[in-house]
């Protein structure tokens, strides 16, 4: 008989609303009985599991040994300890006692500096690392916290104690990452990949699902080196950050490539700009996004490599060796949008920025009851949500038909009433009313220590912060935001990672009772902790990156649909999750986002309809779908099926795939459906129009084809 004893302690001004939630989410784990059936179970002593696994004698499934994020572990049988979490970067993890399984100890924060020489020829690796071969190249990240890794990463003559894997851990490799930190470095990475007959790749934050990076061969990785920026510097000061007044009045803005997301913002925000279009959280580098098909969600607008004005780019001449290229004329920059990385290594870029004095960030919510829920009624509300906001992102309940809404306004954060108010001190109570004064700007809100009603009354609404004022939050925010450019997004925090690992829990189960209070507890969570997200942005830096954390284990597919189809595409979302749900006999809890952008014919290779095999400008709709199965659940394999199923019917509405995502499944020599593995797919991604010129282009910058590899396998041959 095993006991569950479960607390539930809550601030005491808790609305009743939130109390009532939390009871129903706890009793409802607490109402979970017996796991799912799981075809893939071993027998301890009888069963063999796969190389580096072994057979976990109290679930009797195989999990690695030792166990990875997301698998089962404990003290009371052996071969259960957490691995070191690696993206990259190396990061310790801890078995929850709450859920048992393995997580990440702390958020990944920024790394420590090291002294080490900018190139070393002869190895200096730190005493718990193994020693490199005198005449390798030993480029380690000089910005890293200690490695508790016991050895070196060694290929075509570069070596790192750091190895690339992306961000979903779909690709786990041995392929050396090196941290070049200027040009001379980068001249000898690519001196060395050359000599050994090797290719070079840059990385970004990792955050790219398929094997864009590196091959899916993992014999031809041996022959792979990767390069991070993430503390390059350019030689030439006109492509640090800075920005760049233009003839015509407007603005751009000049940064490494290897800067983030937030670094940029960090520079432009507190001067009054933004890009044109942007992601939901900050998490991404100028080089990752604008090498791949990455898309913001401001309505009118395209993928983030539209807004691509120059390029500082490392290429590679067999005779004379890297070459700096400055390039700027619209019909070069078409080749290196959404290029992969093929044709060499942008270590500084130029993009357009936008002037926005008056800007806010907030939500909303939709739901449609099932006989409103009609194309005419969809449309329309779509319709109006972007004829009155600037940017929107919405979060689809597939189950109760619930829409929560991130919008950007240009509009100032304060209600006109409460211009002029700055602090809670602004805020006072009228005895005759009873009330706060101002209400428009001012609520009641006792905090323990108050002496008065006037000091209870506090701002209901966020101040406008001054440039000054925005400056010193990004300042506070950095130190959280540092490792983007090693480790893609920053992990959640030891709170936020058990506490998803519960609702994640809720999932695992069978249930008894009632599937759909299952779904509306889960759903009410994500959607409240959206919520909060974008009033902590809206409270700081008021920037629109709402999403600063995320965990490491997610899978994600996205395709785009011309806006016209946005009904037809939300009911193939419904019928993907009645799919799912009733092959594991459970409902399936997942996110669905959808965002709005408009596909122009602005770089050369810039995905097709799978089905006409074509750029068809326009206004598209984007659809993202989120599982966050644990490694090892035996509900990975159902949703793969499932995703397959979906897939083939988006291709009827001629879907556009997100080529930084999960795409084109099929079955791999095992059977087992995987993404990429649909060869006549992934090759429609690019017409043969397209293939040829950006090929015509690639032989006059990279004839010796240094930089051909990952993407080129899966879209090319």
């Amino acid at each position: 008989l095993k006991l569950q004893f479960l607390y539930l302690i809550v601030p005491p001004h808790t609305s009743p609303k939130k109390m009532m939630r939390a009871a129903l989410w706890l009793s409802a784990l607490a109402a979970a009985a017996v796991h799912a059936g799981d075809p893939q179970r071993c027998i301890a002593g009888q069963s063999q599991c796969p190389a580096g696994m072994s057979c976990d004698t109290l679930k009797s499934r195989c999990y690695h040994t030792p166990r990875r994020l997301g698998e089962p572990c404990g003290k009371v049988v052996a071969d259960r300890k957490c691995a070191p979490y690696h993206i990259n970067t190396t990061h310790p993890m801890s078995c929850s006692t709450l859920c048992g399984v393995c997580l990440l100890d702390d958020p990944m924060v920024a790394p420590v500096q090291q002294q080490v020489p900018a190139v070393v020829t002869v190895a200096e690796p730190a005493a718990q690392e193994t020693p490199v071969a005198e005449g390798v190249l030993y480029l380690p990240p000089r910005h890293r916290a200690p490695s508790q890794r016991r050895q070196n990463h060694t290929a075509c003559g570069v070596a790192s104690p750091e190895s690339f894997m992306n961000f979903e851990e779909s690709l786990v490799t041995s392929v050396p990452v090196v941290y070049p930190q200027n040009d001379a470095d980068l001249a000898a990475v690519f001196a060395a990949a050359a000599g050994h007959a090797c290719v070079v790749r840059p990385v970004g934050a990792s955050h790219s699902s398929p094997a864009v990076v590196v091959p899916a061969d993992v014999a031809e990785r041996q022959r792979v080196v990767a390069v991070s920026l993430a503390e390059y510097v350019p030689a030439d000061a006109a492509w640090g950050l800075q920005l760049l007044p233009q003839a015509d009045g407007s603005m751009r803005v000049r940064a490494p490539a290897g800067t983030s997301l937030f670094d940029l913002y960090k520079y432009i925000r507190p001067r009054g700009y933004f890009l044109p279009s942007q992601t939901a959280g900050p998490i991404f580098t100028l080089g990752g996004i604008l090498s791949n098909s990455v898309h913001g969600g401001v309505h009118g607008k395209g993928y983030l490599h539209t807004y691509l004005t120059g390029v500082r780019a490392a290429v590679w001449d067999p005779a004379a060796g890297m070459q700096i290229q400055n390039l700027t004329d619209e019909a070069t920059l078409r080749h290196w949008r959404n290029s992969y990385g093929l044709l060499g290594v942008m270590t500084a870029v130029e993009l357009v920025v936008e002037k926005r004095d008056r800007f806010t960030v907030t939500t909303e919510e939709a739901t449609f009851t099932a006989e409103g829920w009609t194309r005419e009624a969809v449309d329309a509300h779509f319709a109006k949500l972007i004829a009155e906001n600037t940017y929107s992102e919405s979060f689809f309940d597939p189950y109760q038909l619930h829409i929560k809404h991130v919008l950007f306004r240009t509009a100032p954060l304060l209600p006109d009433a409460c211009q002029g108010f700055t602090s809670d001190d602004d805020c006072t109570w009228n005895y005759a009313h009873a009330r706060c004064n101002d209400a428009a700007c001012c609520s009641y809100q006792f905090v323990a220590g108050d002496l008065n009603l006037g000091q209870s009354c506090r701002l209901s609404v966020v101040p406008e912060k001054s440039p000054a004022q925005l400056a010193a939050a990004y300042e506070s925010l950095a130190p959280g935001f540092a490792s983007i450019p090693y480790n893609g997004a920053p992990g959640l925090t030891a709170a936020q990672d058990r506490e998803l690992c519960m609702l994640e829990g809720l999932d695992e189960k069978k249930w008894g009772g009632d599937e759909a209070l299952l779904a509306k507890i889960f759903y009410d969570q994500t959607y409240d902790e959206v919520g909060k997200e974008v009033e902590e942005n809206a409270g700081d830096v008021n920037d629109g990156f709402w999403l600063r954390a995320v965990p490491h284990y997610i899978r994600l597919m996205a395709y785009s649909v011309p806006r016209g189809k946005l009904f037809d595409f939300l009911n193939l979302i419904k019928e993907l999750f009645v799919e799912i749900s009733e092959k594991s006999g459970r409902k399936q809890l997942a996110n669905v986002e959808f965002r709005f952008l408009d596909i122009n014919d602005t770089a050369t290779l810039l995905p097709t309809g799978i089905t006409s095999n074509a750029v068809v400008p326009g206004e598209y709709v984007n659809c993202e779908v989120v599982f966050n199965t644990f490694p090892g659940s035996p509900v990975s394999n159902l949703w793969r099926a499932a995703l397959a199923g979906y897939e083939a019917r988006v291709r009827a509405l001629d879907g556009v795939p997100h080529t930084g995502k999960s795409f084109c499944y099929a079955a791999d020599a095992a059977g087992v459906l995987q993404p990429y593995r649909n060869a006549t797919c992934v090759q429609r991604v690019f017409n043969e129009a397209q293939k040829t010129a950006f090929n015509e282009y690639r032989q006059g910058v990279d004839p010796a084809r240094l930089f051909d590899g990952g993407a080129a396998e899966l879209f090319f041959k």
